[in-house]
């Protein structure tokens, strides 16, 4: 297995985390689960359990199992086009005789 660290500089982590965080999703604070309308017990919003360099990893993993899935699911597409490119080339040969003086078609010329 392999690891993989990311080294972000203590003067631009604030910055580099909430630019990001705020590209990509991250809220502050989320709707709580345990709240009802008419039920003053409980806020409706309540703080993210999820801290920013949690999302800003998850959104990393998200981003690299995305891409590893669009090229794994592109080229078994493009098999299988292949496939059955050549299935339909193999079945469907079509061929033609041109004909003299048929019914509705001129004469060919020689």
């Amino acid at each position: 297995m392999a690891d993989f660290t990311f080294t972000i500089p203590d003067d631009i982590l604030d910055d580099t985390l909430n630019e990001f965080c705020a590209t990509h999703g991250y809220r502050e604070q989320i709707d709580n689960p345990a709240f009802a309308p008419g039920n003053d017990q409980e806020p409706q919003l309540i703080l993210n359990p999820i801290g920013k360099k949690t999302h800003l990893v998850n959104v990393v993993i998200k981003f690299i199992q995305d891409s590893v899935k669009v090229n794994i699911v592109g080229k078994a597409v493009d098999t299988e086009r292949k496939k059955v490119v050549t299935e339909v080339d193999n079945k469907y040969i079509l061929t033609a005789k041109p004909t003299v003086g048929g019914a509705d078609e001129e004469p060919l010329e020689p």
